[in-house]
């Protein structure tokens, strides 16, 4: 879905930007650096959108910095292209984004929400017409039979009619009923009783080239391991990945035979900004991306099964807590928009804001290790996600985010 531009006075559009060099996966990331830097009167930026080849949209946090980076006459990008590890240096064409381009952008994003929806209700009308089809062709056969064998008069037939047509209803309606039971009693909860229970997939990364070092972050390796070997997992872990490895160990992982699962949980922990994740040699990988490689269209084997992915890292700038939040941040929505079933995604912080880290590691995956230690085999898995947050908020004054497509109970139990 298209991003909204909600305040076109505070965006700019980029121009020049090299295209055709799909190996520069890390423009948007010097993109941001290059228009927060403050040798030309950047700013906090909100998001950087590339919509299209050669071309750039960024908004920024304050509209004052759209007026301080448009009075600087020349600007020059410079990045280091990945494949040859050339340093470039690219003239930008810098220029305000007109407010027609804003509406614009607006009606597209209502559109396609419009059609989704009108998707959705062809769907259940589908759907509807083919039960009543279904029934007035049993209907239609009983009537012949009755005319066939009884010879019956035209109004003697239109009470068979009606009589057979109220039998069939309530059949047919006893019948549903019957089903929607017997399909909550046989989905009530996830299947779990394999053993191993699933793979738990660990990367942690603490060092980078530009980026600071997270300090502390290695202790929550160990934690979320001994966790997942107490649950019943079987435990990857990788430290340090840059990028082409991350997105490597998440191509194998989709083609890799799951059957002998019934679960599958991935760890991610490092720097971090609004819906990306960073490799070790700072770039920005994109978190719906990374999961879509365990999706049953690329990996069938985890079909119906609950694929948990938990996200220790900043999901931007500003500082949880009525004290110390003055308003001016304007937050993107997270864009989990995941249309397959079976997802959990759990974020350290909300979409934004920032997400703490002291010399023992992250509040967050201690508390997640804590909680599910002390209750993963009596409480239902959201509870616990409920917990956790609650915990986030009244230990650290900060709040974790849960997005969820799970469709049955989730429970780590002993049996």
């Amino acid at each position: 879905m298209a991003a909204i531009v909600r305040r076109p006075e505070s965006c700019i559009v980029v121009r020049g930007l090299p295209e055709n060099e799909p190996e520069n996966t890390d423009v948007t990331l010097w993109l941001y650096m290059y228009f927060t830097s403050p040798t030309i009167g950047g700013g906090k930026v909100a998001f950087v959108l590339r919509t299209e080849e050669g071309t750039a949209q960024i908004e920024f946090v304050e509209e004052s910095t759209v007026k301080s980076v448009l009075a600087q006459r020349r600007h020059i990008l410079k990045y280091r292209r990945l494949h040859d590890d050339e340093e470039v240096e690219i003239p930008l064409q810098v220029e305000p984004l007109s407010p027609e381009a804003a509406v614009l952008t607006r009606m597209l994003t209502h559109t396609e929400e419009r059609l989704e929806k009108m998707r959705e209700r062809v769907l259940s009308l589908t759907q509807k017409l083919d039960d009543v089809t279904q029934e007035n062709e049993e209907l239609r056969a009983r009537v012949d039979e009755l005319e066939r064998r009884q010879g019956l008069s035209p109004d003697e037939t239109v009470r068979a009619i009606e009589s057979e047509n109220g039998r069939l209803r309530h059949e047919l309606y006893r019948k549903r009923q019957d089903q929607v039971v017997k399909d909550r009693m046989c989905s009530k909860w996830y299947e779990m009783s394999h053993k191993p229970r699933g793979l738990a997939v660990i990367i942690n990364n603490t060092k980078f080239l530009w980026l600071q070092e997270r300090v502390g972050a290695e202790a929550d390796t160990d934690r979320v391991a001994s966790l997942s070997q107490q649950l019943g997992f079987d435990v990857v872990s990788h430290s340090n990945l840059d990028h082409a490895k991350m997105v490597d160990v998440f191509i194998q992982l989709g083609q890799a035979d799951h059957s002998k699962y019934h679960c599958f949980v991935c760890c991610i922990m490092s720097h971090g900004t609004s819906s990306k994740v960073f490799s070790s040699n700072d770039v920005g990988i994109d978190i719906c991306e990374l999961m879509k490689y365990v999706k049953i269209e690329r990996c069938p084997s985890l079909k119906g099964k609950p694929k948990l992915f938990f996200i220790q890292a900043c999901q931007g700038e500003a500082v949880q807590g009525l004290d110390r939040d003055n308003g001016t941040h304007d937050a993107q929505q997270f864009p989990f928009m995941s249309h397959e079933a079976d997802i959990f995604l759990g974020l350290s912080t909300v979409s934004g804001f920032v997400s703490k880290r002291n010399c023992d590691g992250a509040p967050y995956i201690r508390f997640l290790t804590e909680v599910f230690a002390e209750f993963g085999h009596k409480l239902e898995f959201m509870t616990m996600m409920g917990i956790i947050c609650d915990k986030m908020n009244s230990k650290v004054g900060m709040v974790s985010s849960n997005h969820s497509t799970l469709t049955k109970d989730l429970y780590f139990t002993t049996g």
